[in-house]
């Protein structure tokens, strides 16, 4: 609906004058808002007039609910604090057409508030028929059923978010959230940032980036709103009680470029929910072995092994950075055929490969998608987030002479080999390649790093860990320039193992009781271990990420 739609109604009802709707709308051009708020606040129109001719103009009946008469029913399919966000009212559950559920009549004050209404009825989980009602019948309507409740905090407090002048009005007039929210993730992509935290304490929501700096902070009934918003946008539920929720949201592109795309983790505590919101980089280039990090050594085997096809298992303790490593080792792969990619989400998007998402598979799912690939014809394969079940798919798509790059999650590289002792046995290991584990460890900030302060004892110790004598960067003191963390991002350091004979034995006799392994990691040079030392002894990584190492 348009606003001069609605000026039409206006006018031929009789209900403002050509010459008010004129000024009304060349004030709405300056102002960024309705049309039917302008001629609210100017006293040209009133309220019951407004909805009447919203009422009309979107062919709905306009109705005065009466609290005796409403559905228990419909009531208890949406909560109240939505229904008195977005000022709606359930009324009753009518019959749907023959073999349809039933359709939940809502009443609105704002019936042209489409996001509002999709939220309600993702919510309710039925499809909505919509009347037109006045704000102060459902309200008072609201009131009578559920009891009065204090007035919603909703301020602003402040925040390095630039709001002003119409876009505050903007946000300040949203009840979705949608408008903040947007505000917030287009801040960041446009600063390079990687996504925000959300969190409520004291009474007052805080919106910060991932570097720590705030962002927002209101009031708390913001949390309800932006934490709602973000389980719309990224079709989480929120219903089983889980801990942790996980979706995915888009920001349209600036200038027709495709949508970016944010990972949406929800956290359920004892005290509250926290979210956050993550950007992920479909659009960026994939990184080259030296740009990962791989010294040239680690390189040349990593290409040595790639020679001829077999499966390429890569680990690290969590999933940040897996995606990049995965797809600078696909680069290497000398196979010129076609290429399959199965993703949970896919994170670099290209026009030359066939890309898999199986967010919504489980691991049944993936297990059956990855048997069909047995028979289709693709030379490389890539394969994010295996679990154990996944392996013998795997070997059996590499023995068919297949490129296959497959990431799990393994604390160290010593524990990842250990993860295959119980099955090598059973499994064709001729068709492993090649084994890399990687590691991310933050980097100081060069503006406010600090020399440590050693005990004798304790010098002693981190002098037989690290080459040289000092000076060690223990931590940063915290500055602007990091938020405060005292950190800087992050760089990865790898492990990478060739599997020839001698592992494949050693796997082999793990599997019978033999204590074979530990000789096939003292022969990877260099170690993470080692790397994280020289970068402390470069100032460029804390003394404790030393002692952190497995």
């Amino acid at each position: 609906m348009s606003d001069r739609q609605l000026g039409q109604v206006l006018v031929e009802r009789g209900l403002v004058s050509a010459e008010a709707l004129a000024e009304a709308l060349a004030a709405q051009v300056g102002l960024g808002r309705r049309l039917g708020e302008v001629l609210l606040e100017r006293g040209l129109l009133g309220e019951e007039a407004l909805r009447w001719a919203l009422a009309e103009q979107l062919d709905l009946p306009l109705v005065q609910p009466d609290p005796t008469s409403l559905d228990p029913e419909a009531l208890a399919l949406v909560p109240a604090d939505v229904c008195r966000r977005y000022g709606v009212l359930p009324l009753v559950l009518a019959a749907g057409e023959e073999g349809r559920e039933p359709i939940l009549v809502v009443a609105a004050a704002d019936p042209s508030h489409r996001e509002a209404l999709a939220d309600v009825q993702a919510r309710a989980g039925r499809r909505l028929r919509v009347v037109a009602a006045l704000r102060e019948d459902i309200v008072a309507a609201l009131d009578r059923v559920h009891g009065p409740v204090p007035t919603a905090d909703v301020a602003i407090r402040g925040g390095g978010l630039p709001l002003a002048g119409a876009d505050l009005r903007r946000v300040l007039e949203d009840p979705t959230g949608a408008v903040l929210l947007g505000h917030l993730l287009g801040d960041v992509v446009a600063r390079g940032e990687g996504g925000i935290h959300l969190c409520a304490r004291g009474g007052e929501v805080r919106v910060e980036d991932l570097e720590g700096r705030l962002l927002f902070a209101g009031g708390e009934t913001w949390h309800t709103i932006l934490v709602d918003r973000l389980r719309q946008v990224a079709g989480l539920s929120g219903r089983g009680g889980a801990v942790v929720e996980r979706g995915r949201c888009s920001l349209p592109g600036a200038g027709g470029e495709r949508p970016v795309l944010f990972r949406v983790s929800i956290l359920r505590g004892v005290e509250g929910e926290e979210a956050q919101v993550r950007l992920l980089r479909p659009e960026g280039e994939v990184r080259s072995l030296a740009a990962l990090g791989l010294t040239s050594h680690q390189a040349l085997i990593v290409r040595q092994a790639l020679e001829k096809p077999g499966l390429v298992w890569v680990t690290a303790p969590g999933e940040e950075g897996l995606a990049s490593t995965l797809f600078a080792l696909l680069r290497e792969a000398p196979a010129s055929g076609r290429t399959v990619t199965v993703e949970e989400e896919v994170c670099y998007r290209s026009p030359d490969f066939l890309q898999v998402e199986t967010l919504s598979l489980g691991a049944s799912g993936r297990s059956d998608l990855l048997r069909e690939l047995k028979s289709l014809d693709f030379d490389r394969v890539l394969v994010d987030r295996v679990g154990p079940g996944l392996v013998g798919e795997l070997l059996a798509l590499a023995l068919r002479r297949r490129w296959v790059f497959a990431g799990a999650p393994e604390p160290s590289l010593g524990e990842a080999l250990a993860s295959w002792v119980p099955r090598a046995a059973e499994l064709p290991l001729y068709a492993l390649r090649l084994v890399v584990h990687q590691r991310l460890v933050p980097l100081l900030c060069p503006e406010c790093r600090e020399e440590c302060v050693l005990g004798t004892g304790e010098r002693e110790a981190a002098g037989r860990a690290l080459p040289g004598h000092g000076p060690w960067w223990q931590e940063g003191a915290g500055c602007p320039a990091c938020g405060g963390r005292g950190t800087r991002g992050a760089r990865a350091f790898f492990e990478v193992l060739p599997v020839g004979a001698s592992v494949r034995e050693a796997l082999w006799g793990a599997a019978r009781g033999e204590h074979r392994l530990a000789a096939v990691l003292q022969g990877v040079e260099p170690t993470i271990r080692r790397q994280v030392a020289d970068a402390v002894t470069r100032g460029e990584v804390s003394l404790s990420e030393l002692w952190d190492l497995p």
